[in-house]
């Protein structure tokens, strides 16, 4: 004879498929999580928010829903999205949507957990997972990737870019470099390998420009020009297509280099007339010299925070090679 399974049996084996917790203390729980918890709910992690899964789970599984758009009927039947009412968010939300973003973290895995930031109901959420931040579409199917500061609203650079221009300057040297070096590699394949066509991006502007705000105008600018170009020390190594291709390279890289240093020290002696002072010494800050070298608000080397030597990474062929 068949065992008949019990509400509080269902209510607990839905909360274990979404919530990875264990069936048989929910089960004792009357099937609730440990706060309460509805059946297509997931208790928070120990990191806050809920995990992916949990979200994913309730798009499966959860009929679809018709909310009070407030539009024409016309509209509401040619526009509006099939949506479903996540008790996650605490709004409708299309289907769509939730599959895009299972897509966009799909190399994450499903159990990361996802953290809300802001809901507006049938208008945008913003959540955040895996240092990434969303724009949830709830009027369509769809999301926009925002800038990973907290609680900005602009849209990063480009693909390779996390940040909007705004806060680009916040990032680290590191971080800086390893973005330039990013969008320096897409940046040739998009152009094909064409010296010609590479430079002359507002993408490359305002990673310089950070850049400079930084001090680390050198360090990033070569990483971009030896990404997006060629690095000089293997530049006629490279088996080129036509017999003066190492040439024009080494052409369109130098005029983008000059191009970019121009970018550079006008949005340096921009920032230094807004600076004023030294914060060391509180001398006037110079418009002229090695400004690309020098921190914003440091009148000399003198005056420069000294920085931790970095420690050189790891070689396990260096002993090899000295004997």
């Amino acid at each position: 004879m068949p065992r008949k399974i019990t509400t509080a049996a269902r209510r607990a084996r839905s909360v274990q498929e979404q919530s990875g917790g264990k069936y048989t203390p929910l089960l004792r729980a009357g099937g609730h999580g440990p706060s309460g918890l509805g059946p297509t709910a997931a208790s928070p992690t120990e990191h806050g928010g809920f995990p992916l899964r949990a979200l994913i789970a309730e798009c499966a599984t959860l009929p679809p829903s018709l909310p009070d758009w407030g539009w024409h009927p016309d509209a509401i039947e040619q526009c509006a999205p099939k949506t479903f009412e996540s008790q996650l968010l605490g709004t409708h939300i299309p289907f769509g949507t939730v599959m895009a973003l299972a897509g966009e973290l799909a190399q994450r895995g499903h159990a990361d957990p996802v953290t809300v930031e802001s809901v507006s109901p049938l208008e945008d959420a913003v959540v955040r997972c895996a240092h990434r931040r969303f724009q949830l579409h709830l009027s369509q199917d769809g999301l926009y990737e925002l800038c990973r500061t907290p609680a900005c609203t602009g849209y990063p650079v480009h693909a390779t870019i996390h940040h909007c221009a705004d806060h680009l300057a916040d990032c680290s040297t590191s971080q800086l470099k390893a973005m330039a070096t990013d969008w320096g590699y897409a940046r040739k394949q998009e152009m094909e390998h064409d010296p010609a066509r590479i430079g002359g991006s507002t993408d490359a502007d305002h990673l310089v420009r950070a850049a400079a705000a930084n001090g680390a105008y050198a360090a990033v600018a070569t990483a971009l020009l030896h990404a997006a170009f060629e690095d000089p020390g293997i530049i006629d190594d490279v088996p080129w297509n036509n017999p003066t291709g190492a040439v024009d390279m080494l052409h369109g890289m130098e005029h983008e280099r000059i191009r970019l240093a121009r970018i550079a020290i006008t949005e340096v002696r921009r920032l230094r007339a807004a600076a004023g002072l030294c914060t060391a010494c509180g001398k006037p800050l110079p418009s002229y010299g090695p400004l690309l070298e020098i921190p914003i608000g440091c009148c000399s080397t003198a005056c420069t925070p000294s920085r931790p030597t970095a420690q050189p990474p790891y070689d396990p062929w260096a002993a090899g090679r000295s004997h």
